[in-house]
Formats: C-alpha cells, structure tokens, sequence
C-alpha cells in the first residue's frame, strides 16, 4: 500500500521528474561520450607514439647559407647562391652536404639525437579540382611511418596517402592519384608522429577533404619537381630544456638555429596531449558539475515529499511502522528512476562516443581503436551517482523521519533563522516592501538559490563560450584575407620576364627570442594594405622600421617605439617597431622590402614570392599559393566549430531550462500556504508572480552581468596560455550583439520555465493549502 501510495505521489510531479531525469541522463551522457571517444583514441595514439619514435623537438634552421658553412664546405661546394633553395636547383649534392654539416655541428653543440626530416609540396589534380599534397622523405629511426592499411611504396610511381583523405575522396589501394601530372598508384594509408607536418598554410587549417600527407621511396621523392623544405628532428640524450635554456647556454649556434620548438609546445602535437588528459578533466568536471545539480534537485524533491506527507507518516509511526519501512518505498523508487537515466544517459554516450572521437580525428591525425566497453567507464557514469544518490536520499528521508510521532502530525511551523539571513534583512530594510520581501525571501531558501546561481552561472558561461569561439577563424584567417586584394601568391619565380604581380620577400626570423615571419613590402604596393586599429596607413612607416601584427605584439610583448633584434641566419640587425597592424595573420612583422634585401643580399631588386590579384601560371612558379583555397579550408573548419557553437549552445540552454523550471516550481509548491494567505488578504495574481519569482529575475540579471566579466577574464587566460605555450593567439572576444542575444535567448527562458509555476500560483486556493496542513 505504501508503495503504491509514493508511486501516486511521483506521478503527479511526472513533467518534473522527466526534467529531473534529463539533468541525471545528461551527466551520465556527457562522461561517457567523452570517456569512450577519448579512450579509443588515447589506447592507439600513445603506443603509436612510441612504438614510432615521436620527436621530442624540432629545430628549424635558417634559409640563409652563412659565412660559417661557406668556409667549412668550400673544399666540396662552389657556393653561387646565398639562399638554400636556389642552392637546391643549382647542386643538389651541396644542399645535402649543407643539411648534414648543420645536423653534425648541432648535435656535437646540444648532445642530442638528430634526423633530417624533408618534405615536398605539390599539387593533385583531382577532375576539375586542385588539392594539397606533402611528400615525406621516409625517415629512418626518428618520427617512423606507421601503416595502417595495405603497403609502402616500392617504386617510383606508388604513393602511401591518408586514410582520411582517401575516404573523403572516394579512393581505394590500387587506385590512381595524379601528382604534378604523373600518374601514381596507392599502395597502402600511412601516418607521420611529428605533427608540426600538416601545417600547409596555416597552423589551424588542415582538411583532409583537399589535403593529405603521403610517402614516395626515397627516388620517387627526388624525382619529384620540387624544393623540399627541411627541419630536423631531434630526441634528448640526457636532460631536457627549452628555447630560452638553448640560446643562453650555447650562443654560438645563433646562426645555426633558427628556431627550437618543444613537441610538447607545438599546437598540434602539444595540443594532443592536453586534448586527451584536458578531455577526461573536463568530460568528468562537466559530469560531475550538472550530477551534483541534479543530486541537490533529487534531495530537494525528495524533502519536499516527504515533508508533505509528515502526517500519514506520524499516523504510520504511531502504528507501529519502523523508519525503515517507511523510507524503502521511496528509495527504492529513487533507486529504479535514477538507474533507469544513468543507463540511457551511458547508452546515448556509447552510441555518440564514435562521433566525438571522430571529431577528434578531424583535426589531429591519430590513429584510434574501435570504442569498446569499459567497465571502469560504466561504473563511474551510472553507479557512483547513483550510489551518491541513494546515500543522498537515506539521510534526507532519515533525518525528515528520525523524530517522534507525534512531532510529525503536527503542522510545520516556517520559522526563518540564521546569521545570513539576519544579515541580509538587516541589508535590505531599507528597501521597499517587494525587494526586501523579495530577496529575504530567496536567503530562507539558500540551498535552492545556491543550486540555481551555479547552474545558470554555469549554462550562460556555456553560451558565451560557444559565441566567443566563432571570432577564432573569422579574425585569425577569413579576416585577415578580407583586407586583402591578393588572389594567389607564387614562391620560386622561374620566368624571364618580369613577374605578374607585386614582389615581395617573406623569410623566417627571430625577433627577440619570438619566431616570427618577416614580410618585405614595398610602400607603392596595393595588394596588402596595412592598417592600425585608427584605420591609418601604416605602410610608409616601413622604411623606418618594423609594423608588427596584433598576434605578434601579444606573443612577443614588444610596443611601439621598442628595439629589437631579428636575427636571419648568422647576422643581427636592430630595428625599431614603429607600429601595431589590426591584424591577425600569425606572428608576422613587416618591412620594407628593399630595405630587407638590402640589408640581406646586398640586393635592393631580391624578392622570392609574389602577391597577384589573379590567379599566377603555375608552370612558371615552384608553388603557387591560391587563397581561395585556404578559404574553402576555413568554411570546412569552420564547419565544425558551428557544430560545436550548436552543440555547447543547446545544452547550455537545456541546462538553464531545466534549473530555472524545477526550481522556480519547486519554489512555489513550497510556499502553497503562503500564496493562499497573499489571495485571502487581496493580493491579485501579477503581484503575487513578482512577490515568489521577482527575486529570481533579480537573481538572473545578477547571474548574467557577472558571467560577463568571468567570460573575459577566462578568454584573456586562454589567450594568454595559447600564446605562452604554443606561441599562437586564440582571439576570442564577446561581441556587443552576442551578449544582447545571449540575454534575449536567457530572457525568454526564464519566461517560458516560470509558466508552470506561475500557473501553479494561479491555480492556488485556500482551502486546497488548508488541507495540507490540516492537523
């Protein structure tokens, strides 16, 4: 009888019980997605990292022969170029001894282990279609290729690609791939450890639908028509140490070094580590955050059920019925409810735990094993919550029981108490009746409050988190092209005539202790405006000294007004930062383009690319750069974050729905007896809504203005991270008109929850609440 009686009392409060089951489900859901799709990737990648031999570091050397080499390879070479890749084209034998005279004179410096790692860019004719290929010199001891699917090449017209690239491009082993118009057979899928390889373009922007890695044998890849670019890759024999340990400890490899960068601190590779253990942190913080809302909600519900049926409990008691008679009903069904969530949650988690994974892959280029069952995974996602449940709601029911009979059958008697809410009616006596009533109100009910502040602080954090993530590609890449007239940019002009477009030298440098790109321009140019935030011309400032972009200043510190050194290969050369481009192109410093040539070459006309406002002849360039190109690749990312911004967005606004529904309702159902007593005197509906669920507006408005303030402070700690470890700037910014549609969406929530508990107010009568406390 007495479970059918706790089974009819539940079922009035189904809409309530569904939405509470939601918050279980979702927690469960959340860890489990996470967990599973994390650990499939996680059990292949580690293993294949060592098995392969990652590298620890890479170091990037300068594209500058220097006086040094010159000197010590003069018996071998006869050096007519000041430049590596017109060294390449001229003697291949000398580019290769340049390379192994660098790696010998670097690990006798540094006590490290060192490999050459080349690589070639080119073009896949694909239909009417042009994609991106990186040819990888097999390697033989450091950043091993792994295949994962049919065989290396063998010959010099077989080819290893990307398993991804393959599926999003409907080819199959056996089938033909045509590079630089020869032909190629797919022998087998591979992968590469060293992640700093995919960076075509830009650090963000690798599609596998229009870019791939691939293999050739060690002849096919000579044979190919292009200039390799080179770094080598390097293992710690003894101790370990970063750039600023490098450069202190051995300045004479100032011209050897161009830039050292830690596995660890590169974007992709780095970022992969702090993906995976950031993933399980966050999976189980989100878990754990909306569990424990929704535990609080069930323990409040739970007392509040209870507490409505004190007096067939005192009459029970009185029977003779012992406490745990009277609690096993209800725990039993808190037991079948909660479990019956926590196992869909875990169902719904296995099913979508291939698709987070598969986001994973989308980005990173990792192998993964099929998701598998954990048990470990299952019993944290469904049977600790549900065993902190059940201890939750014994000593809920136990505590509400552990009184006498006769103490139960009486009426509850409300009696407001305790320091804080002593301080805050004495905060608020000076206000008008409806805000003092209103906020006196909310401090008899803290542990409600408490539950509400956190999870609607925590759903529109959530909100301002997805919108703050839009601006990443919209000002780091699609932004920065916008400003620009450039169609194409040609690197290794190989005509006679004059180029067709603007000549302009990019070289990589060190400014300071930052690696930067330095970027000649010449002052009559068109095609690359420069602008600072004022929309001034900054491009006659060049010839004065160095415009630095917005990226840059935030990654080096450097101002206006500063000195620097930037070091291109063996030489020095100060120069003052006359200004801040409004730009966010990576770490890129402008100056004038005869100045740079000058100063380097000793050759006012030298350039090595060219920025065109059509599309260049690529028969005349050994790369040809198309923008648009990269632009495709951003809508293709792009894509992607939109599915997150949808995904972080929903449940942000489920999350605050359901906190707002339960707790604004749960609120009422509490104060039937007062709202009946507001009637009798005269109160009419409208001003009882403002008197029970004014405060709660109030607390919103709260809510939101200090989520705002937390959301910048927490993008400028991102910010700051990103660019300290992986010398990369993540702009996230909270626009004006985001913030508005965030407190619209926010606005007509609270709406749309407190409908049922304004109708609940309506609904109330006096003697219906009578009759709940009838003694």
């Amino acid at each position: 009888m007495l479970r059918r009686h706790v089974i009819r009392t539940f079922k009035e409060k189904k809409v309530t019980l569904v939405l509470l089951g939601l918050v279980i489900m979702l927690s469960s859901f959340i860890y489990t997605a996470v967990h599973l799709g994390a650990s499939a990737i996680e059990e292949a990648t580690l293993p294949y990292f060592d098995a392969h031999v990652q590298e620890d570091f890479t170091i990037e050397t300068p594209a500058v022969i220097n006086p040094v080499e010159t000197e010590a390879l003069s018996d071998v070479c006869s050096f007519t170029s000041t430049m590596l890749t017109d060294l390449y084209q001229e003697d291949k034998t000398c580019f290769y001894d340049v390379l192994s005279w660098r790696r010998d004179a670097l690990v006798d410096l540094l006590d490290v282990s060192l490999e050459t790692r080349l690589y070639k860019d080119a073009q896949i004719t694909r239909d009417d279609e042009t994609h991106r290929v990186r040819v990888i010199k097999d390697s033989t001891f450091i950043n091993r290729t792994k295949l994962t699917a049919g065989a290396l090449p063998q010959t010099d017209d077989e080819i290893a690609i990307l398993e991804n690239y393959a599926r999003n491009n409907n080819l199959e082993i056996g089938d033909t791939l045509t590079v630089l118009n020869n032909n190629y057979t797919i022998t087998g899928f591979v992968l590469f450890p060293d992640y700093n390889l995919p960076i075509l373009d830009h650090v963000y922007m690798f599609s596998t639908e229009s870019q791939t890695l691939a293999l050739m044998t060690d002849d096919g890849f000579d044979a190919l028509a292009r200039v390799p670019g080179f770094h080598f890759s390097g293992l710690f024999l003894t101790s370990r140490f970063d750039a600023a340990d490098l450069f202190e400890a051995h300045p004479e490899i100032g011209g050897l070094v161009q830039s050292f960068i830690l596995t660890e601190n590169n974007l992709r590779s780095g970022a992969i580590y702090d993906e995976i253990s950031g993933s399980y942190a966050t999976g189980l913080m989100l878990s754990v955050l909306i569990s424990g809302i929704g535990i609080v909600i069930v323990g409040l519900m739970v007392k509040k059920t209870v507490e409505s049926n004190k007096r067939p409990f005192g009459i029970l008691k009185a029977l003779g019925l012992r406490n745990k008679e009277l609690m096993w009903p209800y725990l039993q069904f808190l037991c079948l409810f909660s479990l019956l969530f926590l196992l869909l949650g875990y169902g719904l988690g296995y099913l979508f735990s291939p698709s987070f994974r598969d986001l994973y892959l989308l980005f990173y280029l990792l192998p993964s094993e099929p998701i598998a069952f954990s048990l470990s995974g299952f019993l944290t996602a469904v049977f600790v919550p549900l065993l902190v449940l059940m201890v939750m709601g014994y000593f809920v029911i136990k505590n509400l029981l552990d009184v006498d009979a006769l103490k139960l059958i009486r009426p509850p008697v409300d009696v407001p108490g305790g320091k804080v809410f002593l301080m805050g009616k004495s905060l608020f006596r000076r206000f008008g009746f409806i805000i003092r009533f209103q906020f006196t109100f909310l401090l008899r009910h803290l542990a409600k409050v408490a539950v509400y502040i956190v999870g609607v602080f925590f759903a529109i954090y959530l909100s301002f988190l997805a919108v703050g993530m839009l601006n990443v590609f919209e000002e780091t890449v699609h932004g920065y092209y916008d400003t620009l007239d450039i169609t194409s940019i040609g690197y290794g002009y190989e005509g006679s005539a004059e180029p067709d477009g603007e000549k302009v030298i990019e070289l990589p440098a060190l400014i300071d202790d930052t690696q930067a790109i330095v970027i000649g321009l010449s002052e009559d140019q068109i095609l690359h405006p420069l602008h600072d935030r004022r929309g001034d011309d900054l491009l006659p400032l060049l010839r004065e000294g160095l415009v630095v972009s917005r990226s840059f200043q935030l990654m080096s510190g450097v101002n206006p007004g500063d000195t620097v050194q930037v070091r291109l290969g063996i030489e020095q050369h100060t120069f003052e930062v006359m200004a801040v481009a409004a730009i966010y192109p990576g770490e890129h410093v402008f100056i004038d383009r005869a100045v740079l040539a000058q100063t380097i070459f000793a050759d006012s006309d030298y350039y090595n690319a060219v920025y065109a406002d059509t599309l260049l002849d690529e028969a005349l360039y050994e790369e040809v750069f198309v923008v648009e190109t990269l632009l495709d690749e951003v809508a293709s990312m792009n894509e992607i974050v939109q599915t997150m911004f949808y995904l972080i967005v929903g449940t942000g606004l489920v999350i605050g729905l359901i906190i707002i529904y339960l707790l604004t309702l749960l609120m009422v159902e509490d104060h039937y007896y007062n709202i009946a007593l507001f009637k009798v005197i005269g109160y009419r509906g409208k001003e009882i809504h403002k008197l029970i669920l004014g405060g709660y507006q109030k607390l919103n408005v709260g809510i939101f203005l200090l989520v705002i303030p937390f959301a910048l402070l927490t993008f400028n700690v991102m910010q700051w991270y990103f660019a300290q470890t992986y010398q990369f700037i993540l702009p996230m910014r909270l626009q004006v008109s985001h913030v508005f549609l965030i407190a619209v969406l926010y606005g007509i929530i609270f709406m749309v929850a407190s409908l049922h508990a304004k109708h609940k107010v309506n609904t109330v009568s006096l003697s219906a609440a009578l009759k709940i406390y009838q003694v």
